[in-house]
This record gives structure tokens, sequence and C-alpha cells, in this order.
């Protein structure tokens, strides 16, 4: 009987490393998974920024160019007046 124990030992030694190498298989598969959301999502921001950036960019455009429209209406509201 001894020697039946000692084979039924070694079984469950052995189903323990397999299950331990397969966990750790298996949370090594969710942190890649992880990571590889975290670099979607890092894509996606740098996308998103220059997008804004782009989009700050016009709206500064259109700023200035409102108030030169603004200043040239005033010259020539200035100018009405004086050839009045």
């Amino acid at each position: 009987m001894a020697g039946s124990d000692t084979t039924e030992n070694a079984r469950p030694e052995s189903n323990d490393r397999t299950r331990s190498r397969e966990s750790a298989k298996s949370e090594q598969s969710e942190v890649t998974a992880l990571i590889e959301q975290a670099e979607a999502i890092k894509s996606s921001l740098k996308a998103t920024l220059a997008k804004t950036s782009e989009l700050i960019a016009a709206l500064k455009r259109h700023r200035k160019q409102s108030k030169s429209v603004e200043a040239a209406l005033a010259s020539l509201r200035q100018l009405e007046r004086v050839g009045a």
C-alpha cells in the first residue's frame, strides 16, 4: 500500500502544478488583454487630442476673423459719418 500512496500522492502534485501553470497562463492572458485595452484607449485619446487641437485652432481663427470684420465695419461706420 505504501507504493500506491506514493503514486496517488504524485498525481495531485502533478495536477496542482498543471493547474498552477494554467492559472499563470490565464493571468498572463488577462494582463495582456488589459495592456491591449490600455493601448487602444491611449490611441483613442491621442486621436481625440489631435481633433480637439484642430478644433481649438479653427475657433481661434474664426474669432480673429470676426474681430477683423467687426473692426472693418467700425471703420466703415466712421467713414460714413465723415462723408455725411
